[in-house]
Order: structure tokens, then C-alpha cells, then sequence
């Protein structure tokens, strides 16, 4: 959700809101050449009415933004970690291995994943010789043989 668009709810004022406006600037041009032609003064209160009137007319038309939203826990997500031993490994200079930094991405209260569960279902697995469902982390040990998603 973000972003989205203008659309107008009233699209059939559409020709109407068009016709007025020719008419209504005919009808403050004139009005301002008949009191004695146009000058600085008179241009911005020309040119303010005119504003005025196209406030108006896009209320006639009555625009809205439009924006998609998933709708919360229709659709699927699914958060997939490795649970094999070679994530105990720790690259040179870093204070944690591997497996520690995911296990503390991977904590059921991180936003990320609170925010994720407010429009998805989500569904968690460990995989290591074979993928299996999991209801949190907690299990993720570190002690599989292989990496194998797949059966």
C-alpha cells in the first residue's frame, strides 16, 4: 500500500464541468473588458476567480484516491530459514556467526514480522535434510547435515 491514484467518482459531470468552464471564463473576461480592459490588478483577480471555479468544478467531479491493499490473511507468506550446520560459521572480523544474526532477524516480536502477520498469513519452516513447519524459531539449532529445500 502505497501510492495510488486519482480517479473521479462523478466521471458523467465530466462535459457539463467542461461547458461551464469556457462559459465562466467568456464570463469573467467580458465582464473585465467591459469595465475598462484588463490590468495588473484586474489579471490577478481574473485570474483568482478563475481558480475558484475550477475548485468547483473538480468537486463536482468528486475525486478520490485510489490505492490496493492486500486483504489481511488472504494471501500466503512464507518465511523460510536454513537450519544446517554451516551456519555456525563465523566470517573473519565478525563478532556473531552466521545462524546468530538470522536467529535474531527471525524473532517472532521483530516489526518486520508483526507488520508481515497484519496482511499475511504467514507460515514459517526450518529446512535442513527436509523442509518442516515450525510455529516460531525457537527450534532453529543448527545441527542439520545438508541444505535440501527439496525432497
Amino acid at each position: 500500500m502505497t501510492g495510488g491514484q486519482i480517479v473521479f467518482a462523478a466521471p458523467q459531470w465530466l462535459v457539463p464541468v467542461l461547458v461551464l468552464g469556457v462559459l465562466a471564463t467568456a464570463a469573467v473576461w467580458w465582464s473585465y473588458r467591459r469595465a475598462g480592459g484588463v490590468s495588473g490588478r484586474w489579471g490577478a483577480s481574473i485570474w483568482l476567480k478563475l481558480v475558484g471555479f475550477l475548485i468547483l468544478a473538480l468537486c463536482l467531479l468528486e475525486p478520490m484516491r485510489q490505492t490496493t491493499k492486500a486483504i489481511p490473511g488472504a494471501n500466503l507468506f512464507v518465511i523460510l530459514a536454513d537450519n544446517s550446520r554451516s551456519l555456525l560459521i563465523r566470517d573473519s572480523g565478525a563478532a556473531e556467526s552466521r545462524g546468530a544474526a538470522i536467529r535474531q532477524a527471525l524473532d517472532l516480536d521483530a516489526p518486520w514480522q508483526l507488520l508481515l502477520a497484519e496482511n499475511f498469513s504467514l507460515r514459517r519452516f526450518l529446512f535442513d535434510a527436509r523442509p518442516r513447519t515450525v510455529k516460531s524459531f525457537d527450534e532453529l539449532l543448527f545441527d542439520g547435515n545438508q541444505s535440501a529445500v527439496l525432497e
